[in-house]
């Protein structure tokens, strides 16, 4: 097995116990988050996507591990200052960790209920490609909405509104009904 499915296959193995711990304490993080971190955690789950997109698309589209390299080449700057901001957030390194796990780990669980998923991800590494890192920055904003497991301060999130999934594609069949 190569190093990347046996990273898949950990993480697969070990997602769940963060979430757990997570959801046990009642919280990912503590303190709601600011503008600037919400901003943060939008583009995080952006490249969480795009992560799990190269990892688990590449038996469909050879090409995301190139993109995936050229993506990371390209925002590896932006992506570190990125992981800053929410690292001040987080207060702890543990917990900057357990809540990367519980985006990736949802994140994972769509690739296997969205239809169209690899194929979507695909042509959103094309569209960021073409933009500057500020743009980067602004399309995860309107790409993700509200980030999963992050709490605007501003705006208190009730229990019902932080569980309504969000920017999921309809199953053909649920596509055909409604027409």
């Amino acid at each position: 097995m190569n190093r990347i499915r046996v990273l898949a296959v950990a993480c697969c193995l070990v997602l769940p116990s963060f979430a757990a711990d997570a959801r046990s304490s009642g919280k990912t993080g503590g303190a709601c988050a600011t503008p600037e971190q919400i901003q943060a955690a939008q583009l995080r789950q952006l490249h969480n996507q795009l992560q799990v997109a190269a990892l688990n698309c590449r038996g469909e589209d050879s090409s995301l591990h190139a993109k995936w390299g050229g993506y990371v080449g390209r925002f590896g700057s932006t992506l570190s200052d990125n992981a800053q901001v929410l690292r001040t957030h987080f207060k702890s390194p543990a917990a900057f960790d357990r809540y990367n796990t519980q985006v990736t780990n949802r994140e994972s669980v769509r690739v296997h209920e969205v239809d169209s998923y690899c194929e979507t991800r695909a042509q959103m590494f094309d569209q960021v490609m073409q933009m500057s890192p500020p743009q980067l920055i602004a399309f995860a904003g309107q790409t993700v909405g509200r980030p999963d497991h992050m709490s605007d301060c501003a705006a208190p999130v009730t229990k019902a509104a932080s569980k309504t999934p969000r920017h999921q594609q309809p199953k053909k069949n649920q596509t055909a009904q409604a027409n």
